[in-house]
């Protein structure tokens, strides 16, 4: 079975403006630049924006917006338009004339790299030209558009991995983030680029102070932060960093507004006095449904203007939504955390979200496990550091939080019981002094 390029073109349009299922299916896995027909290529960027059956009326309405269209391309595209709707496309020609849509969208985005090899092999580079030619090969034959595919040989590559490594010398604490809990950060070195830390616990324990604590340690060492919050409005979460950082009570001065004007200005000095380091933390807050794809939609806007991300925070992981149908809350669940996992490798940097804990019918709970992870286990794969904060009955008399980790990237590690102290009027969670140690 052959056609003509043209008429691939008007079978495909044919499928896509005629039947729904071939719409969701194909639409944005096709590229404009598969058609070699401008009007059709029109026709269809339209269809792609308006993702609705098209119709002349919304055709001729589209039309009319654009000035700089001449009549008579005007009437090429609704002519065009006109031959589309009567074409017939058959279920047994479904198959050819999409995969044939798409080798010509590859074949152009090929041709459009071409030039960049031929340079790279007139500079006499002809290492570089074979790898950024394959490169181009496998991106432009991936089958999502959120996929990116990083290939190379080990031995080739060791060059730029020995040269990563020499910056990390230079600068350990660029690239990896720290939790600001003694005993895990030496053992485990913090959270490095491209890992994603799950914190798990009951409602009201403590996570988003938890959350505060390591971005304000972030910022103090020179990061930028991006806190998205989900479940708090954004003014709350700024008033608790404030409570953090300046020393006031949290519920009396801020909450309540009872705060004293000579008080005033040492709450802007402190705030200005932990900026020094360079180091910004930017509350994001986001309201109604919102997707990873929202929240990189801002990530990029901040990226565009300069300031990349070292680190990502998401308060909280139960309130995003995957942006596709899900049979159940486990799959929905699961398919979030691995969003993060990919929005955390895209920017290279790390991220840290929380989720609630399953809640046990023993009264004292003397350690936690994975299952104890909240309404799904999946969360659980795609994140590289599991932690959990929990309280035994012991802790609640003595005003203490425990912390264990229980999921690692480095093997079964044996990391004790961590012990903090909540202080909630100054959203603080410090370490017992050694006297309540002992």
């Amino acid at each position: 079975m052959k056609f003509t390029r043209i008429i691939v073109e008007r079978k495909a349009l044919h499928g896509l403006i005629v039947d729904r299922r071939l719409r969701d299916k194909w639409l944005k896995v096709i590229k404009p630049k598969a058609f070699e027909s401008d009007v059709n290529r029109y026709v269809f960027r339209i269809l792609s924006r308006i993702r609705i059956r098209l119709t002349g009326d919304i055709l001729k309405n589209e039309l009319s917006k654009k000035r700089k269209f001449k009549l008579k391309t005007k009437k090429r595209v609704l002519k065009a338009f006109k031959v589309v709707l009567s074409t017939k496309l058959g279920k047994e020609e479904e198959t050819y004339v999409f995969e044939e849509m798409c080798r010509y969208g590859h074949i152009q985005e090929l041709l459009v790299g071409m030039e960049e090899f031929v340079e790279t092999v007139n500079r006499g580079d002809l290492q570089e030209a074979e790898a950024k030619f394959m490169q181009r090969v496998f991106n432009i034959r991936k089958t999502s558009e959120s996929l990116e595919i990083d290939a190379g040989e080990v031995l080739e590559d060791l060059k730029y991995r020995m040269a990563e490594m020499k910056g990390r010398f230079k600068d350990v604490e660029r690239n990896r983030i720290l939790f600001g809990i003694k005993q895990y950060d030496k053992i485990l070195g913090g959270l490095f680029s491209g890992e994603v830390c799950l914190v798990f616990g009951e409602a009201g324990i403590g996570k988003s102070i938890f959350l505060l604590k390591v971005s304000h340690r972030a910022r103090l060492m020179g990061k930028n932060v991006m806190f998205f919050t989900l479940e708090m409005p954004k003014q709350q979460v700024e008033l608790r960093y404030d409570s953090l950082v300046s020393g006031f009570k949290y519920r009396t001065n801020f909450r309540f507004g009872r705060i004293a004007s000579d008080k005033i200005e040492k709450w802007k000095e402190s705030l200005e006095d932990s900026a020094q380091a360079g180091g910004k933390l930017y509350i994001i807050g986001m309201r109604g449904t919102c997707t990873i794809e929202d929240i990189d939609s801002v990530l990029n806007g901040y990226a565009v203007n300069g300031m990349d991300p070292n680190l990502i925070i998401i308060d909280f992981l139960d309130m995003l939504s995957s942006g596709t149908r899900s049979w159940s809350e486990q799959q929905e669940h699961g398919k979030v955390a691995l969003q993060i996992k990919r929005l955390a490798m895209k920017y290279d940097c790390p991220s840290i979200t929380i989720t609630h804990r399953n809640m046990r019918q023993e009264e004292d709970i003397q350690e936690l496990h994975q299952s104890d992870v909240g309404y799904s286990q999946r969360k659980n794969h795609f994140c590289d550091l599991v932690m959990g904060m929990f309280q035994t009955e012991q802790d609640k008399e003595e005003n203490l939080i425990s912390f264990q980790i229980v999921k690692g990237r480095e093997g079964r590690l044996k990391l004790p019981i961590v012990k903090l102290v909540p202080n909630y009027d100054y959203m603080r969670l410090d370490a017992p002094d050694k006297k309540r140690r002992k």
